[in-house]
C-alpha cells in the first residue's frame, strides 16, 4: 500500500484511512518502545531488561513496573484525558 496521496473523500475510501491510521500507529508505538527501552539500533541492548537467568518473582516485577510504565506512558489514558482529547 502506498501513501503517496491522501483520498479526498475518507468516507469513500474508509479502507485506505483505516490502513493508514493502523500504520501510523504501530510506528508509533514501535518507536515509543525503542526511546522508552533506550534502543539506540535494532542491535542494541534494551535497559532494565531481565536476564534470562533470573528469578521468576524478578521477571514479573520487572513486567509490572517496567512494562507497566511503558503502557501508562504511552498507551492508556485516563477518562479524563480522553474527554480532553475528543472535545466533550
Amino acid at each position: 500500500m502506498g501513501f503517496k496521496s491522501i483520498p479526498k473523500d475518507a468516507k469513500k475510501n474508509l479502507n485506505w484511512v483505516e490502513d493508514y491510521l493502523q500504520t501510523v500507529h504501530e510506528a508509533f508505538l514501535i518507536e515509543a518502545f525503542r526511546s522508552h527501552f533506550a534502543l539506540d539500533t535494532f542491535d542494541s541492548d534494551p535497559r532494565g531488561f531481565p536476564d534470562p537467568n533470573d528469578s521468576q518473582e524478578m521477571k514479573s516485577n520487572w513486567l509490572k513496573r517496567d512494562v507497566g510504565k511503558f503502557i501508562d506512558t504511552f498507551i492508556s489514558y485516563t477518562f479524563a484525558e480522553k474527554e480532553a482529547a475528543v472535545g466533550e
